[in-house]
């Protein structure tokens, strides 16, 4: 028999486990980001794209921000999105360029994150 009560050993153990939350990770700040940047380009663009088949760009983030429950255009450090459209794009992007200026909150660093379509 062992000297200490079932009741104390059963506590003990709870509390070590803790509640399943306290091991849930909170997604980092540029996953978040790079999460936003993915559902601009592949979810909000194409439903823009059906209901303006007339314009080939939005004029701004605001246009496709409505297509995304509850999102504004800023990134997970509080910075606004910057679009890219059309003839503004860089090489190689065939329509739409995001980029979020990233953790250094400043753009054209090599924290910078990018998505396009």
């Amino acid at each position: 028999m062992s000297p200490y009560p079932l009741g104390l050993i059963l506590t003990v153990l709870a509390s070590l486990a803790g509640p399943p939350s306290l091991y849930r990770t909170r997604s980092s700040p540029a996953l978040e980001t790079r999460t936003l940047l993915k559902r601009y380009v592949f979810e909000a663009y194409p439903l823009w794209s059906r209901a303006y088949p007339e314009r080939d760009c939005p004029r701004s983030l605001n246009e496709l921000s409505r297509y995304l429950p509850s999102h504004m255009p800023v990134d997970a450090w509080g910075v606004p999105v910057e679009l890219r459209c059309g003839v503004s794009v860089p090489f190689g992007v065939r329509r739409l360029w995001v980029r979020s200026a990233g953790a250094d909150r400043a753009f054209d660093t090599s924290d910078d994150l990018v998505d396009f379509f």
